[in-house]
This record gives C-alpha cells, sequence and structure tokens, in this order.
C-alpha cells in the first residue's frame, strides 16, 4: 500500500508473487516432503493477503482482525477494492473463500431480505445502509417468541453482525435518531470493534490517493459514517454506558 498500489491491484500482485514459485521450479513441497499443490497454495496467499489488507484498513494485529466477524470483513474487503462497481460473481466468490464465507446459497451473503450483497445473474454489488438500515430487523439478535414470566428470552441464531449495526445506525441517524437508544439497548455491540468498521469504511484507505480528498469524492454511505462518527460519543457511548450502567 506504501507503494501506491491499493485494491484488487494490491491483491492480484501479492498473489501473483507468491505463485512465481510455481513457474520456477517442477514441484513445491511443505518442510515434511509433502508436495504443495497450487491451489492449496493459492488459497493460504490469498488469506494473508486478506488479513494483511484488513489489518492495514482496521489499524489493528492479526488478533484484532480475527475479532471482527466475517460478513463485516467481506464488506469492509469489498469496498476496499471494488468500491460501489459492480462485479463478475466469480471474482466476488474468490474474496469470499479467501474470507471464509459463502457468498451464494442459503444463509449466503445474497441470502433473504436482509442480504449484504445483491445478485443479478452473474453479477453482484454491496448493498450499502440506504438500501438495508431501513428493516427494523437489522442488527437485532433474535429470540424466541414465547417468554416466561421474570426469564429472559432465549437467543436465537448468531449474534448481529458489525456491519448490520451500524447500517441501522446509519439510517437510524438520518431518518428516526430518536429511535437508536432502543435500537442501542437491544443490539449491545461492542463499541470499540463497531468504532474501528466504521472509521476503517470511512477512511482514506478506501478512497483513491488520486483524488483530491474532498466531500464531492465521498460516497454517501462514508459521508454519513463521518456524520456519526463526528457525534460518536453523545450518540453511542453515552447512550451505551447509561443503558449499562
Amino acid at each position: 500500500m506504501e507503494e501506491g498500489v491499493s485494491g484488487a491491484d494490491l491483491v492480484i500482485a501479492c498473489i501473483g508473487a507468491g505463485l512465481r514459485a510455481y513457474t520456477q521450479y517442477d514441484s513445491v513441497e511443505l518442510p515434511n516432503g509433502d508436495e504443495l499443490d497450487a491451489n492449496t497454495f493459492l488459497d493460504e496467499v490469498q488469506k494473508e493477503v486478506l488479513e494483511t489488507v484488513l489489518s492495514d484498513v482496521l489499524l489493528c494485529d492479526k488478533r484484532g482482525v480475527s475479532a471482527v466477524d466475517k460478513p463485516t470483513q467481506y464488506y469492509i474487503l469489498g469496498r476496499y477494492e471494488y468500491g460501489e462497481a459492480i462485479v463478475e460473481f466469480d471474482e466476488a466468490n474468490t474474496l469470499a473463500r479467501g474470507v471464509g464465507i459463502e457468498l451464494d446459497g442459503s444463509g449466503g451473503l445474497t441470502d433473504g431480505k436482509l442480504a449484504l450483497v445483491t445478485k443479478n445473474k452473474n453479477k453482484i454489488q454491496l448493498r450499502d445502509y440506504s438500501e438495508r438500515g431501513e428493516n427494523e430487523d437489522l442488527g437485532i439478535q433474535k429470540t424466541e417468541k414465547q417468554q416466561t414470566f421474570n426469564v429472559k428470552p432465549q437467543a436465537i441464531g448468531g449474534a448481529p453482525t458489525l456491519i448490520d449495526i451500524l447500517h441501522r445506525l446509519l439510517w437510524l441517524s438520518e431518518h428516526k435518531p430518536q429511535d437508536i437508544t432502543n435500537f442501542l439497548a437491544l443490539a449491545m455491540p461492542d463499541t470499540s470493534q463497531l468504532r474501528l468498521v466504521a472509521q476503517a469504511l470511512a477512511g482514506r484507505a478506501l478512497t483513491p490517493e488520486t483524488r483530491q480528498e474532498n466531500i464531492t469524492n465521498r460516497t454517501r454511505e462514508q459521508q454519513a459514517i463521518d456524520t456519526l462518527l463526528a457525534s460518536w460519543k453523545r450518540v453511542i457511548e453515552d447512550n451505551l454506558f447509561t443503558q449499562r450502567g
């Protein structure tokens, strides 16, 4: 990144360098003597490259990266590599495999009304907060419908992703700021991780350096995040502190 190479070009360049050994030697072996096929090696190289990119964009070490859920990792990398562009499914699916998540099919990122990605034939595009944030179920842990008196409802499914919580917050900030307090009480996010994600998506790493840095070249989502970050303590931290206190 310090050399001015970023986005998909950086990933391709790193993977190409990683595969150089396969063009120089008849075979590549592990320390124990087992042969390492090109596909397995490629997967490992891509995983390492993506973790490095995430570390740089999130401004944290790999342990910090691992604390961020996979769909959110994919969204950050997708914005880093593709921006708001419509891309080929195969290319986006390769990125998903590198992160370790399913892009398509049941339970994948394109599945359901809360889908993070929209798919049209062999093309995909990331959905931003303006397309997802209106849904009242976004970013909230589902619980069982039947409740017993004085017993905490049982959670159903996994915890909400950081990108779901952020998208809902951005939408509420614009349209229903009075509902933010109640939403935070239900979502109860890790504020440090959530802020890392917000800062990453708003950061310079996701905006080409060749452009003049001003509000006109920032996406609508980045501008919304800028507004939220400017009032982060009042809107997020103070609300959660009051609830947890």
